[in-house]
């Protein structure tokens, strides 16, 4: 199989996204782009309570898995993550996730 690199268009999409919710935090991992049209020099992950007007932004600048901590239990968040060239950012790939309930009594 041939594949074809252009090193002048940015990567494609992260895949595959995984998550490892608990009820104050979230284990996000994912896979290379299927086409990475270079080397990838980081990833980038926004994240929000969904529907909110407030992002944090964070740079993963090696490997694939990220740890948000200090989430609020029982409440649903959006992360977008991209993946980023020396050319630039890719389109993103979306998830929406819901924190597991508080163990506390």
């Amino acid at each position: 199989m041939f594949l074809y690199v252009d090193f002048f268009v940015v990567p494609g999409a992260p895949e595959f996204v995984r998550t490892d919710i608990s009820a104050s935090s979230v284990v996000l991992s994912w896979d290379e782009p299927q086409v990475s049209n270079g080397i990838i020099v980081s990833y980038t992950v926004f994240y929000n309570l969904t529907g909110g007007n407030v992002s944090i932004i964070v740079d993963v600048l090696s490997g694939r898995r990220y740890v948000v901590s200090e989430l609020v239990a029982y409440t649903y968040y959006e992360f977008v993550i991209t993946a980023e060239t020396k050319i630039g950012s890719g389109p993103t790939t979306t998830i929406v996730i819901q924190t597991s309930e508080s163990s506390k009594l």
